[in-house]
């Protein structure tokens, strides 16, 4: 197992969703902390102070987002390869997830109302067309990235949120602290917490080799 912990900047916190509702935060989100992979070296101390976020590299990666009333993560579907201390995203053990890969897949999710994978891809080309010429390398860039954005759309997302909520009208229905599970208002549920967890519990909590935790009734 792998971890890496890369500090967050307040303008990188205010650049993500308020609220996830769709898989498209998601998507937003983890092309956001690529982005940092790709270009920022991870920290050397453990230990630091919210915001941060830490990705996880086992059979099941994942990422952590820590804010100081928010913590939340999810599946990460991509591959890491640390090479002379430079991070690499990998698709599959097939081909790098480069800046540019980065930019165009970033550019044709940012809109929500892009709600097919036909409305993107057509929007990809377009984007990929008019930055290149050369016909073999611009069928490189959109194949590369259609598989990247399909993989994205369909990948399971495991998400989970905690929450530290100290204004809510009912503390039964809405407990102080609680972990969201899922993010669609189909889909979503609760399930409150006696305390206010860290983040060492949480990424222990997910563990799958760690010891279980229990619900109590």
């Amino acid at each position: 197992m792998k971890e890496f912990l890369y500090k967050l900047e307040e303008h990188e916190i205010n650049s993500f969703p308020n609220v996830i509702r769709n898989r498209f935060g998601v998507i937003k989100i983890l092309t956001l902390l690529i982005d940092i992979i790709l270009y920022r070296k991870p920290e050397i101390n453990t230990h630091y102070q919210f915001p941060y976020f830490i990705i996880r590299v086992d059979k099941m990666s994942r990422i952590f987002v820590f804010e100081e009333k928010r913590y939340y993560s999810c599946n990460f579907p991509f591959a890491i390869h640390v090479d002379d201390d430079t991070m690499k995203i990998v698709f599959d053990n097939e081909f790098e997830i480069d800046t540019q890969i980065l930019s165009y897949i970033t550019s044709s999710t940012n809109n929500n109302n892009l709600s097919s994978i036909d409305k993107i891809s057509e929007e990809l080309y377009e984007r990929v067309f008019d930055e290149n010429n050369d016909e073999d390398i611009i069928n490189l860039y959109y194949n590369r990235c259609i598989r990247v954005i399909s993989k994205l759309l369909s990948f399971e997302i495991g998400y989970l949120r905690c929450d530290y909520d100290d204004i809510t009208p009912d503390e039964e229905v809405h407990p102080l602290n609680h972990i969201d599970v899922n993010f669609t208002t189909s889909a979503t549920y609760k399930l409150g917490l006696s305390d206010k967890i860290t983040p060492e519990k949480l990424i222990d909590l997910i563990d799958g080799y760690t010891k279980c935790a229990q619900i109590l009734f």
